[in-house]
């Protein structure tokens, strides 16, 4: 497409740097406007990616998708040196009783699920995991080591492929009717079109605070401890995560808080995501870190793209929770097809769209 003036994204998380690459790819001049806000959703990500997820170990929204545009990005040469921070590594979740594991058998006999997972009825590491009725393991799954991984992808984008980057907060209020202007730090910039892929912050943007999106609070602790018995290409996962990184160092969380004063660490937010691991592997870890951020989510738990209702020229993409490194691959892709008339709508479970009611009722309510 190449435009006359640059493409504006605003948000350096995974959503919009996943969104940059794409833009790059496609020779557009892009600008990625980033104020590097401390606590945003993917500088605290674990970075975590698992296909079946939930209490009923279901397969999650368009797996198979999702697997694939991951994939794709890492596979492309123009980014394969990236594949570093892309770690594939099996997901072992204990059965916590007959019913769930008869359960999970009847389900993994049939559809996608059966594709994707491996039962075993014999205890994994008993002595580590407390698991006498054994679990199931998924693959592929595995983490993304996102700061270092979103540092280098900036970097190759800048040398590369020209983008530009901003470290500012983008003023979404300086944009007037009909004019592709906006201001950025003291600058008034010139834009194509502007992506707004700011996180939580979009409740302070005037575009999109109609928009329903459900802050969720979520605290992540970094512990180390030497267990030789552990293997290192796997993830246990059983009401908390632990993610192996090596060298005796290990990610464990997550807290989902719907209700929270305050976005900082904290000694509630550190007891639950202990409280969640067999006895017999806390005693061997001890914590060395302590991170906390707002991810953000919507109702329906799926993620959000497309164009303003009223402003064609002005995007969102939000609204990714705690699934950031499955779907911001795949949501990139989809907006630039839409962006390049290559569909005609994003996917309706996806787009903006299934809230455009909202937005309308909005407007009646406030008119003067």
């Amino acid at each position: 497409m190449n435009s006359k003036n640059p493409i504006l994204i605003c948000g350096g998380g995974l959503a919009g740097s996943f969104l940059a690459a794409n833009f790059c790819l496609m020779g557009e001049k892009v600008i990625l406007v980033d104020p590097g806000t401390p606590g945003n959703a993917s500088s605290i990500a674990s970075g975590l990616f698992n296909i079946v997820t939930g209490k009923y170990s279901m397969l999650t929204w368009r797996a198979t998708e999702l697997l694939k545009s991951l994939f794709d990005f890492f596979e492309n040469p123009a980014f394969a040196q990236l594949g570093k921070h892309l770690h594939h590594a099996a997901l072992y979740r204990p059965f916590p009783d007959a019913g769930q594991l008869n359960d999970f058998v009847l389900k993994a006999d049939r559809g996608e699920l059966a594709a994707h997972t491996r039962i075993s009825i014999h205890p994994h590491k008993i002595a580590l995991f407390d698991d006498p009725l054994g679990g199931y393991y998924v693959e592929p799954s595995g983490w993304l080591d996102t700061v270092p991984f979103l540092t280098e992808l900036h970097l190759l984008l800048t040398e590369k492929f020209g983008l530009e980057i901003i470290p500012s907060k983008a003023n979404a209020s300086s944009l007037l009717p009909g004019k592709k202007t906006m201001q950025v730090g003291d600058k008034q910039m010139d834009f194509e079109s502007v992506f707004f892929a700011e996180g939580i912050s979009v409740l302070d943007n005037p575009f999109f605070n109609w928009f329903p999106i459900v802050p969720l609070k979520g605290q992540v602790l970094e512990l180390e401890g030497e267990i030789p018995e552990w293997q290192n290409d796997l993830i246990y996962s059983a009401g908390t995560f632990l993610i192996p990184k090596g060298n005796g160092v290990y990610t464990c969380g997550s807290t989902y808080e719907r209700d929270f004063t305050h976005p900082h660490p904290d000694e509630a937010g550190k007891l639950e995501i202990l409280s969640r691991l067999p006895k017999r592997l806390r005693e061997k870890l001890k914590v060395t870190g302590h991170r906390a951020g707002i991810r953000p989510s919507t109702r329906d738990r799926f993620p959000v793209a497309g164009p303003h209702p009223q402003r064609p020229d002005v995007w969102i993409i939000n609204g990714l929770g705690a699934k950031g490194v499955l779907q911001a691959p795949w949501l990139a892709e989809q907006i630039i097809q839409k962006y390049k008339g290559k569909i005609n709508t994003i996917p309706r479970d996806a787009s903006l769209y299934r809230f455009v009611p909202r937005f309308f009722r909005k407007l009646v309510e406030y008119d003067p």
